[in-house]
């Protein structure tokens, strides 16, 4: 399905009572009332006094918070009773209290301001259509229901008190809440679009190394039934089954660094959340044998020297597909400039900087280098340099992960002469 389609069904989406289906979101509506009405009533009653502030209304928000908080610990969002919960709580908490508050207090400017900014709340909180019915009838109810408790407080108030510029500055804050909701739509569907492309290119790529395991496969299989049949094995077809073994072993790895590398460019807000101590010279080295490992003529093409070992908090497994995703690029830009790549062309250098207690890697390499054009480009997913060769993701997940670990990434290059990448990290113990 193209992303015009999902744009098409987005906009016959099911009504989404929790907005993003999100337990959070659920909890932090019901910390607010639990917690904000007391000091907003101590504000109004006492700091500022305002005319018909009620303690009840205030105690009767913070035990539908309480209620809230609680059913979030028993139900999971998309459940009916948390739904249900959830539509009323929000409701009362925000638009209500806002339109019946606005009314008592004559429509004066703090509670117009008060009314705008629930409101704005409330379109943060749940669907924009029930949003847009809730807050019209929020204040149908508080018209009709404020005569019926406060008659002669009704008799006191002047109908034009909520047009003119009351309404004109209510109308607007409605019709802002619905363009940041349409803003946030577009860009959660571009979101959707990047992951969709991201997980398609995953697929097609994924393919490849699984072929490659289903031969080697294959292969095991006719040399097992070559023994069943009583043909005996000899060294050569014993290390050959090795051989095959050590590839499958490469075609898994491939694989998974593969799926890694994608899924962490499908979501680009995804905060790579496994920390541990990673020895950056380890990492390096890893990658290094892994980097040889997939080709006979990449042997000693990288060089690893460093002037001072230094440790970060990271994942290790990501660390070193960072340390690949670079190794692959640089190598194959050294191929288009040399016909073989020449030993300790590509050049990893580890080094520490203890006066910003950062430690710094660079990897260098000699190839056609990179157009002045390009280099702002680089990082955004789906730019690819290569002439069709991969998918533009490498960089942007390198890019991805640095940050994540509170790094950052740097590139220098000069058409024909090489390019240098520069990643700068926190130190654990400087």
């Amino acid at each position: 399905m193209s992303f015009q389609s999902y744009a098409h069904v987005a906009v016959r989406a099911p009504l989404e009572v929790i907005k993003d289906q999100s337990l959070f979101r659920v909890r932090t509506i019901a910390v607010l009332m639990i917690v904000c009405n007391p000091l907003i009533h101590w504000c109004w009653a006492y700091l500022y006094p305002q005319p018909y502030e009620s303690f009840a209304w205030r105690l009767a928000s913070v035990l539908a918070g309480v209620v809230l908080l609680l059913a979030s610990f028993r139900y999971k969002p998309g459940d009916q009773i948390l739904e249900a919960i959830y539509l009323f709580t929000s409701f009362f908490g925000t638009v209500f209290l806002g339109a019946w508050f606005y009314i008592g207090n004559s429509a004066n400017e703090v509670w117009l301001a008060s009314f705008c900014v629930l409101s704005m709340l409330y379109f943060t909180s749940t669907d924009w259509r029930l949003a847009v019915i809730g807050a019209v009838s929020a204040v149908v109810v508080a018209f009709l229901f404020f005569p019926m408790f406060y008659p002669v407080r009704w008799a006191e108030i002047s109908g034009d008190l909520f047009l003119g510029p009351a309404l004109v500055v209510t109308v607007f804050t409605i019709a802002t809440a619905l363009l940041a909701h349409a803003i946030d739509k577009n860009v959660r569907l571009l979101q959707l679009e990047n992951q969709f492309n991201a997980l398609g290119v995953a697929a097609h790529e994924v393919r490849t190394p699984l072929a490659g395991v289903g031969l080697l496969g294959e292969a095991i299989t006719t040399r097992l039934y070559e023994l069943k049949a009583g043909q005996p094995i000899d060294a050569e077809s014993l290390n050959a089954m090795r051989e095959i073994a050590s590839e499958i072993e490469r075609n898994v790895e491939a694989t998974a660094d593969l799926i890694s590398t994608h899924l962490a460019n499908a979501n680009p807000l995804h905060r790579f959340s496994h920390r541990e101590p990673v020895t950056m010279s380890t990492a390096a080295y890893d990658a290094v044998r892994s980097f040889e490992a997939s080709d006979a003529s990449r042997l000693r093409v990288v060089g690893v020297k460093m002037t001072s070992d230094f440790t970060i908090m990271a994942d290790r497994t990501i660390i070193a597909q960072v340390f690949r995703n670079l190794l692959e690029n640089a190598y194959t830009a050294t191929l288009k400039r040399h016909p073989r790549a020449p030993h300790d062309s590509i050049r990893i250098f580890l080094t520490t900087d203890t006066s910003k207690k950062r430690g710094r890697c660079e990897i260098w390499d000699f190839g056609v280098g990179i157009k002045k054009s390009d280099l702002q480009k680089i990082f955004s997913p789906f730019f690819s340099t290569s002439d069709g060769m991969g998918h533009g993701l490498g960089l942007t997940f390198v890019r991805s992960a640095v940050r994540a670990y509170g790094g950052s990434i740097s590139v220098e290059s000069t058409e024909t002469s090489g390019t240098l990448f520069s990643l700068e990290f926190p130190l654990v113990n400087p």
